[in-house]
C-alpha cells in the first residue's frame, strides 16, 4: 500500500494543538459514544481491506467521499451535529474491533487524508 504514502516530511503523528477540532470531539465523547454503542452490532459491515488484521473489523459508515448514509447518520445526529463541524471532513464512521485486535502497519489509500482516531 505504499502507492499512496504520505510525503516524506510528513509526521508520523500530529499534535492535538494543531488542529482544534479535536477538542469538539473529546468534549462530546460520551455522547458520541451513548450513540455508538446503541448501533446494533449486526448493522457495522466488515471493514474491506481484510489483510491489514485479524479478528473482525466493523465499521459503520456516515459518509465517506462521493457516498452520503442517511439513514445512518439518522441514527447518529448528535454525532453527525459535532461531525459536521470538522472543517474539510471527507469521512465519518464508527469501527469497531475486538479486545486483543491488531492491524498491521500500512498507509491509507490517500496521503492526503489526515485520519483522526
Amino acid at each position: 500500500m505504499k502507492a499512496n504514502s504520505a510525503p516524506a516530511n510528513a509526521p508520523e503523528y500530529f499534535d492535538n494543538a494543531d488542529f482544534p477540532w479535536t477538542r469538539l470531539l473529546e468534549d462530546n465523547f460520551e455522547d458520541i459514544r451513548a450513540e455508538m454503542e446503541q448501533v446494533e452490532a449486526g448493522n457495522f459491515n466488515d471493514w474491506p481491506a481484510g489483510e491489514l488484521y485479524e479478528n473482525e473489523w466493523k465499521l459503520y459508515l456516515f459518509f465517506a467521499p462521493g457516498y452520503r448514509f442517511e439513514d445512518q447518520m439518522k441514527t447518529c445526529p448528535k454525532t453527525m451535529e459535532i461531525v459536521n463541524q470538522i472543517p474539510g471532513i471527507s469521512m465519518a464512521t464508527f469501527s469497531k474491533l475486538p479486545a486483543g485486535s491488531s492491524i498491521a502497519p500500512h498507509n491509507g489509500f490517500s496521503g492526503t487524508v489526515l485520519r483522526s482516531h
